[in-house]
């Protein structure tokens, strides 16, 4: 998992999006004396430092296959998903969770119930900023695994979702 990581290797950090380890920081390269992975954001000009020993448990992971993300975007076909019926905020943390968690299968589910639940009823604005979040997540993923343009992936989902 985490510990497998190269530089020039694409990555996704949950909560933050999808980037590129763009530098190894070994403990001789840092003042703490901690090994770094230097991981930049796709979207983004930032770049955020990530202790190699806690990548893992903040859900640094590599890009999805093209095939798992066949496989997910299928099973959110279903039409008779259980979403959960929370009040809002009860709801914002349960998809914070799921974010965390990080992986590519929550991020998917994620961003279904706030999809269903914008058609069916409409989001608070904190459910509104997880989902664009989400959104950004997952079509550069996506796109990233299947070499497909933002715009055709998203018209994809959509279309499952829907």
């Amino acid at each position: 998992m985490s510990d497998n990581f190269k530089e020039g290797d694409l990555a996704v950090y949950p909560s933050r999006g999808v980037g590129t380890i763009v530098k190894i920081l070994s403990p001789v390269d840092d003042i703490s004396g901690d090994a770094f992975y230097v991981f930049e954001m796709l979207n983004k000009t930032a770049s955020i430092r990530v202790p190699m020993d806690k990548a893992e448990k903040v859900g640094l992971r590599h890009i999805t296959s093209s095939s798992k993300v066949k496989k997910i975007l299928t099973s959110l076909k279903k039409k008779d998903q259980d979403y959960p019926k929370l009040s809002w905020n009860k709801r914002q943390k349960h998809y914070m969770e799921k974010m965390r968690n990080g992986s590519f299968e929550d991020i998917a589910e994620v961003y279904s119930e706030l999809l269903y639940s914008s058609q069916k009823k409409g989001l608070s604005f904190g459910e509104k900023k997880i989902m664009e979040n989400v959104k950004q997540i997952l079509l550069d993923e996506i796109s990233l695994a299947s070499g497909s343009s933002k715009d055709k992936v998203l018209k994809q989902i959509e279309s499952i979702v829907s």
